[in-house]
């Protein structure tokens, strides 16, 4: 807040809106990431899992009983290889399809010289 203040003083008012910049830019940034996260949990099933176990196992809350922490990363993990499979396998289709073309490439050329 100091640092805004001689920003302002220096520069006018333009001068403390911009010595804020880096903090609005980061949550900026930040924002939709968390968002797009606390999305894809609560898709997964996660969240369902996280209420059932405070409904059913007494005494989370008050420390006297431990969830199920191994349900929960299953499920997250679960969750995590469906989003990565169709990117992984886009990598695979387009490397093989680039190294088919390099060996039909090679083939040709071969025959050629």
């Amino acid at each position: 807040m100091y640092h805004s203040y001689l920003w302002d003083r220096a520069f006018g008012c333009r001068g403390g809106m911009l010595s804020t910049l880096d903090i609005t830019l980061a949550t900026d940034a930040y924002g939709p990431i968390a968002d797009n996260a606390g999305g894809n949990a609560e898709m997964s099933g996660l969240v369902e899992e996280v209420h059932r176990q405070f409904r059913e196992v007494k005494g989370i809350l008050e420390g006297k009983a431990t969830p199920d922490y191994a349900r929960c990363v299953e499920i997250s993990t679960r969750g995590a290889q469906r989003e990565i499979l169709l990117p992984s396998l886009n990598i695979l289709i387009k490397l093989m399809s680039m190294v088919s073309i390099v060996m039909a490439g090679l083939t040709v050329a071969h025959h050629l010289f």
